[in-house]
């Protein structure tokens, strides 16, 4: 004591060279004291993250279990715990158009003091957006992605003939608010009909 066992050595000499915030690390943070108080285990108990960190694993094993663990390196460097490099694309979920510069965040979100949910969760557009449904549920027995997609979330595309009213004539160049007008509902917030509604000549052209 001091020792001249340092950070250059154990690059060296060890199969577990010392970078970024490792390198802040005092020795008996990763080599614990033997049972009889007087010496301390060199060789360690292993290289991977877990072995000195899973105690104080925030996610609660859901990269540790399963069918295709992910070791902490796949997402976390050392120099620093919280810059994270995630591939979105490799999961049930790629991201692209607005969902690609959404905040993690918004979408994985911590419920009840318990651990930020990474895995399993719903991918449907109802499991996010449920609360900002603009249509209040006209369209629950359809998928979004029938009128949207992510690039801006506006309509992408609607095809009338589908539906029980096909436009024909005059009809195709009434604009859709013309038809599709403000309504309210019970909780006094307006949003816009788009069914059901009466089909018949006398709803529009009552006059």
């Amino acid at each position: 004591n001091p020792s001249s066992f340092g950070p250059d050595r154990h690059a060296t000499e060890t199969r577990f060279a010392l970078t970024g915030a490792h390198l802040a690390v005092a020795c008996e943070g990763c080599h614990v004291p033997t049972v009889d108080g007087r010496h301390f285990d060199v060789e360690g108990g292993g290289q991977a993250c877990v072995t000195c960190h899973a105690a104080s694993d925030p996610h609660a094993g859901q990269f540790s279990a399963g069918v295709t663990p992910v070791p902490c390196e796949g997402c976390h460097g050392t120099d620093d715990w919280h810059a994270v490099a995630f591939d979105h694309s490799g999961t049930r979920f790629p991201l692209s158009g607005r969902h690609a510069v959404t905040a993690c965040v918004l979408c994985h979100r911590a419920g009840d003091g318990g651990p930020v949910p990474y895995r399993g969760l719903d991918s449907t557009c109802a499991s996010c957006h449920r609360g900002d449904d603009p249509h209040r549920e006209q369209f629950a027995d359809r998928p979004c992605a029938d009128c949207h997609d992510s690039t801006s979330f506006r309509l992408a595309g609607f095809d009338h003939d589908r539906t029980r009213f096909p436009l024909d004539s005059a009809h195709r160049n009434v604009t859709c608010g013309q038809c599709h007008g403000p309504e309210t509902d019970a909780d006094g917030q307006l949003f816009v009909r788009f069914r059901p509604i009466d089909i018949r000549c006398s709803s529009c052209h009552a006059s």
